[in-house]
């Protein structure tokens, strides 16, 4: 199979996923998107299950090349704006944005969705942990309870990029960024 062939598939599959859920995409309606017929589909996978299960693990492995670099040359305040602002901006354009659509949707209904998202949100939790650990350790922040601190601002996060999504306001969403990591700043200095 090409790899071009594939990837039109997986961005239709994804693309009918975000519009009408896993249980109500239509392989008819995912060959339309990209000009060939259903049949043509089985010869690339095997099922509706297996394109499904091939559309996650696509957004999986692409959210994993899109690392956040600490410039440990910033104050703490860039540095947290700045992980905040990757990860919205990663999740803010397909095919992530899709994607992230597709679990919120449906982690009340489906048992796989409700894991994936629970998986992503204890992925931001420890990318959060190891900012905030790293911030410690080079003391350009006192952390007392890592835990705590990445759980409030993972928490955060989430909020956040739901918000960005829904919205579309981007200068909304820096205002609140900002705004977030200035009381989040104030708690931590608070709490030391």
């Amino acid at each position: 199979m090409s790899k071009t062939t594939r990837q039109k598939i997986l961005n239709a599959a994804l693309e009918e996923i975000a519009e009408n859920g896993p249980s109500g995409a239509s392989l008819s309606r995912i060959a339309d998107r990209i000009g060939i017929r259903k049949p043509s589909l089985y010869n690339h996978f095997e099922s509706k299950e297996a394109l499904i299960e091939a559309v996650y693990k696509y957004c999986d492995e692409y959210s994993r090349t899109r690392n956040f670099r600490i410039d440990l040359t910033l104050e703490a305040r860039e540095i947290l704006i700045g992980a905040l602002g990757h990860y919205i901006a990663l999740y803010s354009e397909p095919p992530m944005s899709l994607y992230y659509k597709v679990t919120e949707a449906a982690k009340y209904s489906s048992k796989e969705a409700a894991e994936r998202s629970l998986d992503f949100a204890d992925n931001i939790d420890s990318q959060m942990e190891f900012l905030l650990e790293t911030l410690d350790e080079t003391g350009k922040l006192n952390v007392k309870d890592p835990d705590t601190a990445a759980f409030l601002l993972s928490s955060a996060f989430l909020n956040l990029l739901s918000e960005s999504l829904i919205r579309s306001d981007t200068a909304q969403f820096e205002w609140e960024t900002e705004r977030f990591i200035d009381g989040f700043l104030g708690f931590i200095a608070y709490s030391s």
